[in-house]
């Protein structure tokens, strides 16, 4: 390693100025009517921007950031210039708040949260009187940027409290208690524009790597995200402006003073995308460059390396008339000219050059080489290492140990009973024996039943002690089936078809109901929470817009529509999809919602459907006691089809060692696409001899009640020709009589 040195531009800090143009402009708004939601978008911005942990150089730069859109890019477009912050106070309300948080140990009161606040504000800033910011909390700037801090971000928690001023109290979470002290140092008005790097990584590692501030058409173009990037992958990086021959990237050793480098490591790094190569060999760039960085390299004792991102075969510019088939553009290089050139600057001593494929293995050339050169960590590093990892959460739990082979044979042989156990406490409506259940058996049991699995055990039991729903839809949420949610536009509109579709014969099939009628009778069932002519998001939508999903969802869909006269009908033929799983039909599924709407009480009409019919049947203990164990004896849960036949082979079978496990080439062979069969059994449905296949069919016969509709006209009688003669040989008589 050779010492050098060189030097860097320094960017003034924006972010205090951009706060206060949002913090003008969301002034400006009015905090009710129709510009509550604009206001809310600058305050949320403006929180953000605050909070932000790198210093933000830039328009380029905020735009990066969350909840920044186009509207208030306008509004920060006149920020060019850093405003220097008072001493000792802050630019926003929402950091002042924090540092009061962070410097209490308890809860601090609503009151004297805006009074402390305050003191901390710049003098130009302040909060409304007392009376008027509980009367009108929105109605105050400073105050509205408590929202973000507790809903967006989720760094500062409300506790309800009568006995304080406000009714309320305020604390740091354990995610704000984290990040709130450096946010709060940082942004410490020190009476001077803060300046520093483009953009930087906050650490104290040893090595660095320096980008240089041109790098990727400069901040405006590809600078951020390569910036974003190496920060995915852990390199320590800090923009400065090189001076020519040092490249594009320069490792070097951190120092006292941020604008000189004490040693170069290893190398210069020159980064080119394939068109960027093409265009430097075609204005000189490419030799120029290169003798640069020869002196420096030669003067210094690193190398150069160059990175080449993409090839250039994939830009071949072929757009042009005069057919030069350039790399990128019409007049560069061609391919050959290209990869020749490469191929002579490699043949160096000193170069070396390297194909990656994007901006992102780039980055990840350029952290592993960082790290390559990086120091091993001391002992006392590597015990502060140990000490965050254990405060903070783990990426994954800790391994268990493997069990006995006994206890993993208790294990399994007690699961059944486990699930037994569960689901005769489910049949009986037993909330006190539900609630000694684990919550993975509880969550197991409401999938089961197609009931939600997410919420505390207390939230599971009383899934389970409502009202279930029909077995059909169970079977079809269990397979990933598409069903409408309950209580939505969808699921209003499918009881309203499905009741007036009851009303009319099955062999009428022009019949439907147009929108206007589908749309009345589904507004009747008091079904949809919200109504279905209101009109909801940015766009408008009703809630008609939820037949898109009927009209397409499923195989076979659940609503078809009927031409002409674009009117909606229910499906009413069921089969098997192209997976070979058995599908209901549209009518079967909306059956069982309305079912369901008024066993749970959230239709109004006053025609349910029969309790007789198959897709409304609700579950029973059969049905989850299906695939258990029935008797006290732990027994296998699916039946062996391929038994021995007598003792003598199961004993034979006993006395085989273990199967190997299967080798790469058995996977391989395992993964290979059947055979082709040829023969016509699977067309004719000639599987007798198949076990597997007799069963599954008796299964679906028995379990599902498929509907075959016969559409074909019955064929005319035909007329049977007359016995032949057989006494005369020559002549045969094939005429019919009229």
């Amino acid at each position: 390693m050779v010492s050098g040195q060189t030097t860097g531009h320094a960017h003034a800090c924006l972010a205090d100025s951009f706060c206060r143009a949002l913090w003008r402009h969301a002034d400006s708004l009015r905090f009710e009517g129709h510009e509550q939601r604009a206001r809310s978008g600058a305050i949320t911005a403006l929180v953000r921007l605050a909070v932000h942990e790198e210093p933000i150089r830039n328009l380029h730069q905020a735009r990066e950031i969350k909840s920044v859109g186009a509207r208030l890019e306008t509004v920060l477009a006149g920020c060019r210039e850093s405003a220097a912050t008072e001493q000792g106070r802050y630019a926003t309300a929402a950091v002042a708040m924090l540092a009061v948080l962070a410097e209490a140990d308890e809860l601090v009161p609503m009151r004297t949260l805006v009074e402390r606040a305050g003191l901390k504000l710049e003098s130009d800033k302040r909060f409304r009187d007392w009376e008027t910011l509980v009367a009108y909390p929105s109605s105050c700037t400073a105050w509205a940027q408590m929202t973000p801090l507790e809903g967006a971000l989720g760094w500062v928690k409300r506790r309800a409290r009568a006995k304080l001023d406000g009714s309320c109290g305020f604390e740091l979470t354990p995610i704000g208690r984290a990040r709130a002290p450096a946010i709060v140092a940082s942004r410490l008005g020190t009476g001077s524009a803060a300046t520093g790097a483009l953009r930087s990584w906050r650490g104290d590692e040893a090595l660095a790597l320096l980008v240089d501030d041109r790098e990727g058409g400069g901040d405006e173009c590809g600078l951020g995200a390569i910036s974003r990037w190496l920060r995915h992958h852990d390199a320590p990086h800090e923009t400065r402006r090189l001076p020519t021959g040092y490249g594009d990237y320069v490792i070097t050793t951190r120092s006292g003073c941020p604008d000189e480098l004490d040693y170069l490591v290893d190398c210069v790094v020159e980064r080119k995308t394939a068109v960027d190569l093409a265009d430097s060999i075609r204005d000189g760039r490419w030799r120029s460059q290169y003798a640069a960085m020869r002196d420096t390299a030669s003067r210094l004792g690193v190398r150069i390396v160059y990175l080449v991102e993409g090839t250039p075969k994939d830009h071949v510019h072929t757009a042009c008339g005069c057919g030069c088939l350039g790399v990128g553009r019409c007049g560069n290089p061609r391919v050959d000219e290209v990869e020749a050139a490469l191929a002579r600057r490699a043949e160096a001593d000193d170069v070396v050059v390297a194909r990656v494929v994007d901006v992102h293995a780039s980055a990840r050339w350029l952290a592993a080489r960082v790290q390559r050169h990086a120091p091993p960590a001391t002992p006392s590093k590597r015990r502060a290492d140990d000490a965050d990892d254990a405060a903070g959460p783990r990426a994954r739990p800790p391994e268990k140990k493997n069990a006995s082979p006994g206890e993993a044979a208790k294990k399994r042989a007690s699961r059944p009973r486990v699930a037994k156990a569960a689901a005769e406490a489910w049949a009986r409506r037993d909330t006190a024996a539900l609630g000694m259940l684990t919550g993975a058996v509880l969550k197991a049991l409401c999938e089961e039943l197609g009931e939600a699995t997410s919420g505390t055990k207390k939230d599971l039991v009383l899934r389970l002690d409502n009202v279930p729903m029909p077995a059909l839809l169970a079977d079809r949420k269990r397979a990933d089936g598409y069903v409408p949610r309950d209580r939505g536009c969808g699921h209003a509109i499918l009881c309203a078809l499905e009741r007036a579709q009851r009303r009319h014969p099955r062999d009428d099939h022009k019949w439907g109901l147009t929108k206007d009628d589908l749309m009345a009778l589904a507004e009747k069932t008091n079904v949809a929470t919200v109504s279905l002519y209101a009109k909801q998001g940015p766009v408008g939508y009703d809630g008609w817009s939820s037949t898109r999903d009927l009209l397409v969802k499923g195989e076979p869909p659940l609503v078809r529509k009927v031409n002409p006269g674009m009117k909606y009908a229910l499906t009413t033929l069921s089969g098997t999809d192209a997976a070979g799983a058995f599908q209901r039909s549209g009518r079967d599924v909306a059956v069982a919602l309305h079912a369901k709407a008024h066993a749970r009480g959230w239709c109004a009409c006053d025609d349910p459907p029969p309790a007789s019919d198959p897709a409304a049947r609700l579950p029973t203990l059969a049905d989850l006691l299906c695939d258990h164990q029935v008797d006290d004896q732990p027994t296998t849960t699916t039946r062996n089809f391929f038994a021995p036949r007598n003792a003598s082979e199961k004993k034979k079978n006993e006395s085989r060692p273990p199967a190997t496990p299967p080798t790469v080439r058995a996977k391989s062979r395992r993964r290979r696409p059947p055979e082709e069969d040829d023969s016509d059994r699977e067309l004719f449905g000639d599987d007798d001899d198949d076990p597997i296949a007799a069963v599954n069919a008796a299964r679906e016969t028995r379990r599902h009640h498929v509907e075959v509709l016969d559409l074909t006209d019955s064929p005319a009688p035909t007329r049977q020709p007359p016995p032949l003669d057989d006494d005369d040989d020559d002549v045969i008589d094939l005429t019919t009589s009229p």
